[in-house]
């Protein structure tokens, strides 16, 4: 690993948090948000819809021991039942766009085989967000593979990038007409680390870190591909003045040694966050997913198509995570956790969104939230969160939009029905279509609906 990127990771920790804070002496006004700025809410579709019955992850529910307390996704919150009442949920918040995806194998449920009446569902969803001036933002896959693709191989499999190639040109000619706003993949390295890393996602794979990089480099080659089809078949604008902007959504997260004064920590921190964090980013711009890791596994894909391949970059925020050695997370005594055990680190917001200014790429925030079954720090998370987005915009980073995760309580994959993030609480006892605002809604409508961060606001939750 090249010294100047330790000494670059080494650099940014000395300098989180330096600079003067704009929120010492509140504005009166408030801190307002750029016009135009887009406020949604985050969904994908096998946690919502119920039914997926078709895809890798239905079946995988069904083995013993791979999802907490034996859960299943099963008719999860009704989406597909209910998705114009949760339409105006989102509505009522004041948002003006909706983050949701495509369940491929709704789809296409066999190869080449398309089913009309889910083809249908999807322009009628469509057509209830846009009613209620909600923009469809779009994902192609958000983890779930039909169950023929994962025979084939999944991501390991050439021809699965062929086959998503065309599935992205269908959706093109498809819903060009409904949708501005497409991302080819969600988390690509979170999906390989699960699936091949973890083993704790299908395809269940533990350790195999030269699987987990090809995955990776197969995913990147497949976004390339999905959207030079994207381009070419949608040609249609929505209602954005744009006829298609095209981008992949990324997860990234803070990774600080130890110490700063400890090398292997550092080294470590280094490594894992140019392999986990900064490789799918460069490879954007350099159509070049490369990644060298002395004793543990290298790679070194290009593709044309994947040079240049975004107009935006979407970002999945929400912890720190801080490095011992190589694959060895020490746990800070003291700081706030959520429910899952994530910590809470609001200034790692402003510290990525600043990074990101280098890609020269409008960004979006499209997934931010906690689990909180009890509604008991949310809001003072949506706020401080929100105060580092407003942070790096006046600092000059071309942040467009933030999308909460999510409008409701859903299937969480293996945490099952555990991670409880939803802005509106599904009482599941009761009935999977029971929808209990939290206060956590209220402020984030407050929020949306005035395009601003109140002094009020930032004095009850920000501090």
């Amino acid at each position: 690993m090249p010294n100047r990127r330790l000494l670059s990771g080494l650099l940014l920790l000395a300098l989180a948090g330096c600079g003067s804070d704009p929120f010492a002496t509140l504005r009166p006004e408030g801190y307002p948000f750029p016009e135009g700025f887009v406020w949604g809410v985050a969904t994908a579709a096998h946690q919502v819809e119920g039914g997926n019955d078709k895809n890798d992850w239905w079946a995988w529910e069904q083995r013993p021991g791979t999802i907490k307390h034996g859960h299943k996704s099963g008719d999860a919150v009704a989406f597909a039942r209910v998705y114009a009442q949760d339409a105006d949920l989102a509505k009522g918040l004041g948002q003006n766009a909706f983050r949701m995806s495509i369940e491929w194998s709704r789809i296409e449920p066999e190869k080449g085989k398309y089913d009309a009446a889910q083809i249908r569902y999807y322009h009628d969803v469509f057509a209830a967000l846009r009613t209620r001036g909600l923009r469809p933002f779009v994902t192609l896959f958000h983890f779930t593979l039909p169950l023929w693709a994962a025979a084939q191989g999944g991501w390991e499999s050439q021809e699965t990038i062929r086959d998503f190639e065309r599935f992205a040109a269908f959706c093109a000619r498809e819903y060009g007409a409904d949708v501005d706003h497409w991302a080819t993949f969600n988390e690509p390295n979170v999906y390989a680390n699960f699936g091949y890393m973890a083993g704790t996602w299908p395809p269940g794979r533990k350790d195999d870190i030269p699987a987990f990089l090809r995955v990776m480099a197969n995913e990147m080659v497949a976004h390339g591909k999905a959207i030079k089809a994207l381009r070419a078949g949608d040609t249609v604008d929505a209602g954005s003045g744009t006829a298609c902007r095209a981008g992949l959504v990324t997860h990234v997260i803070v990774i600080d040694p130890v110490s700063a004064w400890n090398p292997v920590a550092a080294l470590a921190a280094s490594i894992e966050d140019q392999v986990f964090n900064m490789a799918i980013i460069e490879s954007l711009r350099t159509g070049r997913f490369a990644v060298n890791v002395p004793g543990l596994g290298q790679i070194d894909v290009s593709d044309p198509d994947l040079a240049g391949s975004a107009d935006y970059l979407g970002i999945n925020y929400y912890r720190r995570e801080i490095a011992e050695g190589i694959n060895v997370h020490a746990t800070l005594p003291g700081v706030p956790r959520n429910d899952l055990g994530w910590e809470i680190y609001p200034d790692g917001m402003y510290r990525w969104l600043d990074r990101l200014r280098q890609t020269n790429l409008p960004l979006y925030v499209t997934e931010n939230g906690a689990p909180d079954a009890k509604d008991a720090f949310r809001p003072r998370y949506i706020v401080q969160h929100l105060m580092r987005v407003w942070q790096a915009i006046a600092a000059g980073a071309p942040v467009k939009g933030y999308f909460y995760w999510a409008l409701t309580d859903n299937f969480e994959w293996a945490e099952g029905y555990e991670g409880r993030f939803g802005l509106y609480r599904v009482d599941f006892e009761r009935s999977n279509t029971s929808r209990i605002e939290t206060q956590s809604a209220r402020v984030y409508r407050q929020i949306a609906t005035a395009n601003r961060l109140s002094a009020d606001l930032i004095r009850e939750y920000g501090r």
